[in-house]
């Protein structure tokens, strides 16, 4: 009987432990900001670990001994929602993954989009680009790509938001030099993203497209060509002075319209995102990257104009420009199809 006594006592001085710990992690809480701030410095995940860890210990305090034998034996089990870390015996290391930056990034389907299986890959990569700078700043190690092109890590700063949920200054070595441009979630669409210049406006194709035509000095079809060959050539071979007899203005829209083009437009589907039944999914579509690649070969040839192609409205040649342009790029690539290559003499590209 007198065991029985003692066991009895000691459950409840832990109750009175842990709910005394309780207010302990509440008022830690509190010092540091609401959950949401620590979102940015934690991740989306480690703050729904924290927010079930207090509401456990809520339902600790207010249920009284329900949720005991989940604690009772937490040195064997772990504190429910905070995973272990990997015990990896000494001397046994990691799958390489610093040398291949797009290791487990490739997962779009025919239709262009792609799901989040690959997530954790993903925001593992991007989470280890950020400073520690005061300002939010991410910045794409030139060493790390200097045997791939910029369009590799373009692929990777689609999934942005799987790691940030605020904007951030975005920096990357582009034709020859370290560009930057802000990103951040959009206010309509779920999942999307927005780019934002210098000026601290929203990058439209409209403003774009008259920044980067503006100068007489360079034609369009040559402006095509060192958009390319700034994308597709390894940073190890790259052109420094690709863009030197571009102005300012048309160095900053085509830092822009490369950034829309394959960020924003290019930002995957992640499951994460709940959809109701009958809601469109988060996310654009992958596949306008390429397509928006294949646009400016087009022009590069002198079959088509940046204003036929980027700057025309409804009536826009790379889908995802213009008004519907969500719906109209999954459509297109859904059917495998890009405008740009119709009735221009050259055989429509497939996917």
């Amino acid at each position: 009987m007198e065991g029985y006594l003692v066991l009895f006592l000691m459950a409840i001085y832990g109750l009175a432990y842990q709910a005394k710990s309780l207010g302990v992690i509440q008022q830690d809480v509190g010092k540091v900001g609401t959950l949401g701030d620590l979102s940015r410095e934690s991740g989306a995940e480690d703050v729904r670990a924290l927010r079930d860890l207090i509401e456990q210990y809520s339902s600790l305090k207010a249920d009284g001994n329900k949720d005991f034998p989940l604690f009772h034996s937490n040195k064997k089990r772990g504190v429910p929602g905070i995973k272990r870390k990997s015990r990896r015996p000494a001397g046994v290391k990691q799958t390489n993954r610093k040398k291949n930056p797009l290791h487990r990034t490739s997962n779009s389907n025919t239709a262009g989009q792609s799901s989040s299986g690959s997530s954790y890959s993903y925001r593992t990569q991007l989470l280890s680009w950020k400073t520690n700078d005061a300002n939010d700043t991410v910045v794409v190690p030139e060493d790390t790509f200097k045997d791939h092109n910029a369009a590799d890590y373009f692929k990777i700063l689609s999934h942005f938001l799987e790691a940030f949920r605020s904007r951030y200054v975005v920096k990357f070595p582009l034709a020859g030099e370290q560009r930057e441009v802000k990103l951040g979630p959009a206010f309509r669409g779920k999942g999307q993203i927005v780019v934002y210049g210098k000026s601290g406006r929203a990058a439209t194709y409209k403003d774009i497209i008259r920044n980067l035509t503006s100068s007489r000095a360079v034609n369009e079809k040559d402006i095509a060509k060192k958009l390319l060959g700034s994308l597709y050539t390894k940073m190890t071979a790259v052109d420094n002075n690709i863009w030197s007899n571009f102005t300012e203005q048309q160095k900053e829209a085509a830092v822009e319209l490369i950034a829309v083009t394959h960020i924003a437009e290019a930002v995957p589907e992640n499951r994460d995102i709940p959809v109701k039944a009958g809601q469109k999914p988060s996310g654009r579509t992958p596949a306008m990257a390429e397509y928006a690649r294949v646009c400016l070969e087009e022009i590069a040839k002198g079959n088509l104009t940046f204003k036929s192609v980027f700057a025309n409205g409804n009536n826009s040649l790379y889908p995802a420009a213009g008004p519907g342009g969500t719906d109209r790029a999954r459509e297109y690539a859904k059917n495998r199809i890009n405008p740009c290559t119709q009735n221009t003499g050259t055989s429509v590209k497939m996917y």
